[in-house]
This record gives structure tokens, C-alpha cells and sequence, in this order.
């Protein structure tokens, strides 16, 4: 996500970089789909067995939540702002830039 930001920023088109994640994930399904396939079947089969790697991804995962919840009102209101700035780009609006708060 980064990488795209940086690449907006330097004036690459949102296209262009649109183009290229779809055509770096084409490209590399077409070459590792099997050992993406392999690690996905390796990783479920592993967590399944696993009460430690089930506690470990479930302490993981509430320590992210927590972090969400607390973050919660920013999240929503960039969010909102970025809806309304995508809607009105697709229909051919022009908004005026809001500033997010919180």
C-alpha cells in the first residue's frame, strides 16, 4: 500500500497503478499458483491441529481489534470522506478538499 501511495504522490496515474497491482498478481498466479495453493492448504492444515497457533492468532487478532476500536472515529471519518470523494470521481463531481479531523 505504501509503495502505490509513494507512486500517486510522484504523479503516476491512479490507472497506471491500478494496471500494475492486477498485472504483478496476474503475472505471479500464473508462475506460483501451485505453491500459493500448497502454502494456503500447509498453513489451514497447520492452524487446525495447533491449540498454540490458535491462541496465538487469537490473543493477535484481539490486540488488532483493540487497536481498531480505539482508532475508530478517525477510521470512520476517512472513510466517509474517501466514499464521497470515489462516488462524486465516478459521476463527475468535483468536491471540495475536506480535511479529516479526527
Amino acid at each position: 500500500m505504501a509503495k502505490k501511495l509513494r507512486q500517486l504522490r510522484r504523479g503516476i496515474s491512479p490507472v497506471e497503478v491500478a494496471g500494475n497491482v492486477v498485472n504483478r498478481y496476474v503475472s505471479a498466479a500464473r508462475t506460483k499458483l501451485k505453491d500459493w495453493s500448497g502454502n494456503y492448504v500447509n498453513g489451514v492444515t497447520y492452524y487446525t491441529i495447533s491449540a498454540d497457533r490458535q491462541r496465538e492468532v487469537q490473543n493477535s487478532l484481539a490486540t488488532w481489534y483493540e487497536t481498531l476500536l480505539a482508532i475508530r472515529p478517525r477510521i470512520v471519518e476517512a472513510y466517509a470522506v474517501a466514499k464521497a470523494e470515489y462516488l462524486a470521481k465516478k459521476a463527475g463531481v468535483t468536491l471540495p478538499p475536506v480535511k479529516v479531523t479526527a
